[in-house]
């Protein structure tokens, strides 16, 4: 889901412990005068749609409902004042970490000539290398569409799904696999190319 989804979710109306979902049904977005708002729709369309929550989300969420702050506007992420948190703030809380932990670390020259060290770690990153590990895990690629709540497949291909080396190579050799044990090619399944 987009930070700006997570951080709008209604703990009254948008998760439903019993039949294991998650609704998005809205996003955070920001009035004429660029103050963060809660918008009343999705950022597409597609959007607005239904996660089912498997093992691990279940308990994540179960334990950030054990420790939400109730406020007006039933958000299950908000900060101790009960006021709602802001995207940027949470990028820029990530960016610390990030520098803290020398990761995604470049330099760049500030306003003053100086150099200075600076991250391209972002939240949406975090999406990006959720996507990637359920393609990784075989996720078939119309679901994945889904619950990113993207209109186009392509788009989720293209940016979204960062193949690795080590699992190109697991998926050529299921390839090889399948191609030797269907006989296919008639090839010597116990010849060695080392």
């Amino acid at each position: 889901m987009r930070i700006g989804e997570a951080l709008v979710l209604d703990y009254n109306k948008d998760i439903d412990l019993e039949n294991r979902k998650i609704y998005i049904r809205r996003t955070q977005t920001k009035d004429n005068n660029g103050k963060a708002i809660i918008g009343n729709t999705t950022k597409t369309n597609t959007g607005q749609r239904t996660l089912n929550m498997n093992n691990i989300i279940y308990q994540i969420i179960q334990g950030a409902l054990e420790h939400k702050i109730d406020n007006k506007e039933h958000l299950l992420f908000c900060k101790e004042d009960r006021t709602m948190y802001v995207e940027n703030s949470i990028n820029s809380s990530l960016k610390r970490i990030a520098l803290d932990l020398n990761i995604g670390i470049y330099e760049e020259e500030n306003t003053k000539r100086k150099l200075v060290k600076k991250t391209d770690i972002h939240t949406h990153m975090l999406r990006g290398t959720f996507a990637t590990r359920c393609a990784e895990a075989k996720i078939a690629p119309a679901v994945l569409k889904k619950i990113l709540g993207h209109t186009d497949i392509t788009v989720t291909m293209k940016y979204y799904v960062d193949v690795d080396i080590e699992f190109e190579k697991t998926e050529n050799k299921n390839v090889e696999d399948y191609l030797i044990n269907k006989e296919i090619f008639n090839i010597d399944s116990d010849y060695d190319y080392a």
